[in-house]
């Protein structure tokens, strides 16, 4: 056998090789994105979403009560929002705080004081409503 086949038999095998993984590959990845596991939005596990209930509650707690909850039906799931308003404040310009894409509304909970003077509006991702009891998936 010569040299230039040995090298064309190897080349041969490592393509076939090739083609094999990325067909195993490519099987996996169409496998997980039609029966594997939700994606955003949900919780992987119970005791992960026992647990981000809990902080979330106990993070809540620390904030003013709000004086209203509202639950807006968007494309991607439910969006929690939050009002804080009184009498005094009703006819002022509300204030909308938006929480960063990792956070919840208990983020805001140092800035509220300062928004006394006009109502304050937050909401929540839809993991965070997700994380009321009531709200266990979108």
């Amino acid at each position: 056998m010569t040299q230039r086949t040995r090298s064309n038999n190897f080349i041969r095998r490592a393509g076939t090789a090739l083609v094999a993984i990325l067909a195993v590959v490519g099987l996996v990845a169409a496998y997980q994105f039609f029966f594997g596991a939700p994606g955003v939005g949900h919780f992987r596990s119970d005791s992960g979403q026992a647990g981000y209930v809990a902080a979330y509650e106990r993070a809540m707690s620390a904030l003013p009560p709000p004086s209203a909850v509202h639950d807006v039906p968007t494309r991607f799931g439910t969006v929690r929002v939050y009002e804080w308003t009184s009498p005094r404040t009703v006819d002022s310009v509300p204030v909308v705080l938006v929480p960063g894409r990792a956070s919840g509304v208990p983020m805001w909970g140092e800035n509220l004081p300062g928004f006394s003077p006009s109502t304050a509006f937050s909401r929540s991702m839809p993991s965070a409503t997700q994380a009321c009891p009531s709200r266990r998936h979108l």
